[in-house]
């Protein structure tokens, strides 16, 4: 048996986890995912969950193509501080077998290899920006500024426009350092309803794969203070 599937089941049994959340990215960037129970973490190890390519956007499937099967990597394991039992583990998809030329993982470990080829590691060092907004009675969305405080044309590191929002990025926070990925500075950010979270670089890979737990950490915390979180670059003009 492989060390790497026999480490990981020790850690999912420590951690009391249940259920696993097999997870990937389509071409928008945005998480895919199926709940499995911890039990059968071998097979998503060594067979994958299976996934309709053709129910996915930018995966270069339609609905009469083989699944794509999301084999998980250990390295990737974490637990999701906000929901107690689920941990996500991100995955490399195959298509009967062989590498599926649309995954945007495995495109990105084909470009680490052939730097570390050159003799080059590839270190990344990730702010990531969101906005925070709320719904409007129409259903566009405005910034989440109920204190009327975040107005100024020039609002960056504005204590004011901070503090309206320090419990949900005090939770975000929390859940960054109880991760252990370094996390140094917070703060308002350039533009109105925008705030940033800095934490430590790592190899390319492990960066790519903690944004896309930002993302997802980011979306459920905020839901829980009445928030929208939002990672376009650009929401409003």
């Amino acid at each position: 048996m492989d060390t790497k599937i026999e480490k990981l089941k020790n850690r999912i049994k420590e951690d009391k986890i249940k259920y696993l959340l097999v997870q990937f990215v389509d071409i928008h960037g945005t998480a895919k995912v199926k709940m499995v129970p911890a039990r059968c973490v071998e097979d998503i190890f060594r067979d994958g969950a299976g996934f309709a390519g053709g129910a996915v956007w930018g995966m270069g499937q339609g609905a009469h193509s083989h699944d794509l099967m999301a084999r998980v990597d250990p390295d990737s394991y974490t637990p999701l501080p906000w929901e107690p039992g689920v941990a996500r583990l991100a995955a490399d998809i195959y298509v009967d077998g062989e590498e599926h030329p649309y995954c945007p993982r495995l495109n990105l470990k084909r470009v680490i290899a052939e730097l570390q080829e050159m003799g080059y590691t590839y270190i990344v060092g990730i702010e990531p920006e969101f906005f925070i907004v709320k719904r409007n009675e129409d259903g566009g969305i405005t910034i989440a500024d109920d204190m009327g405080v975040d107005t100024l044309a020039k609002p960056c590191y504005d204590f004011k426009g901070i503090h309206q929002h320090i419990s949900f990025l005090r939770e975000l926070n929390d859940i960054v350092d109880h991760l252990g990925w370094g996390n140094y500075q917070t703060d308002h950010e350039d533009a109105n309803g925008q705030y940033e979270l800095n934490y430590g670089h790592s190899d390319a890979l492990t960066s790519a794969d903690r944004y896309t737990f930002i993302k997802m950490a980011t979306s459920q915390i905020a839901a829980r203070h009445g928030l929208i979180a939002t990672h376009m670059a650009k929401p409003f003009g």
